[in-house]
């Protein structure tokens, strides 16, 4: 007997049962016309506790489904990156997804060249590979590494970029496109003669160096350099 209330042989083990198997103290109690109280002295005296059953078992069914969730969601983000997703997640442990991450890096590149009109055929996994293959990603910068698309044309994709200098991605544009559409008159550099233009554009030497030489304003030798000359 528990109280005024006669408690049928063997329901204790019945209500140790029902605890553990997630029913709480007032569910218990509303089965057998009980008090929440008398059954949790019930089955305190048979040793079971609070972390063996009831609410405890709610709670961690809880977290479970929200961890098998937030996990789903996770392989669904790695999937669109293009990344195994135990591979994402070592990445981003090592480097974050703040705005200096390769992560947020990406998704400025990707979303310059599409203001340019230039095609995108990356995904981070291929674009991620690409850097960290080259071994170049620590010096990647303006003015420092670059992804160069071959001849300054087509999409960014695997088989049209490679990883070079700013200075040599110049280079190799103007290659390709010797001149640019705009124009300059002769009158803009008047210290230099236009029979020197041909070897000014052939000196590999830096534009710093050139316009030393010459005596004249860098950005004269740039103009030289990369357009052609309005008669």
């Amino acid at each position: 007997m528990h109280g005024n209330r006669v408690i049928p042989e063997g329901c204790e083990a019945q209500m140790c049962d029902l605890y553990r198997e997630g029913k709480t103290l007032r569910e218990i109690g509303i089965l057998f016309g009980v008090s929440r109280e008398r059954i949790r002295q019930i089955i305190s005296a048979l040793g079971v506790t609070r972390k063996d059953g009831g609410q405890t078992i709610g709670a961690n069914e809880t977290r479970a489904r929200k961890k098998a969730e937030k996990e789903r969601l996770f392989r669904q983000r790695a999937k669109r990156l293009g990344m195994p997703h135990t591979e994402l997640r070592k990445h981003l442990n090592q480097y974050g997804s703040g705005s200096k991450s390769p992560l947020s890096k990406y998704r400025s590149h990707r979303q310059a060249a599409r203001k340019r009109g230039i095609g995108w055929k990356f995904n981070f996994g291929s674009w991620w590979k690409m850097w960290s293959e080259s071994g170049k990603w620590a010096l990647r910068g303006r003015g420092k590494y670059v992804m160069a698309r071959s001849g300054d044309e087509g999409p960014y994709a695997v088989e049209n970029v490679y990883i070079c200098t700013a200075s040599q991605n110049s280079k190799d544009a103007h290659v390709n496109k010797p001149y640019q559409t705009r124009t300059f008159k002769i009158g803009s550099c008047k210290k230099i003669t236009k029979e020197k233009y041909a070897d000014i554009r052939e000196d590999p030497r830096p534009q710093s160096e050139i316009a030393k030489h010459y005596g004249v304003h860098q950005s004269t030798i740039s103009l030289i350099k990369n357009y052609k000359v309005k008669e």
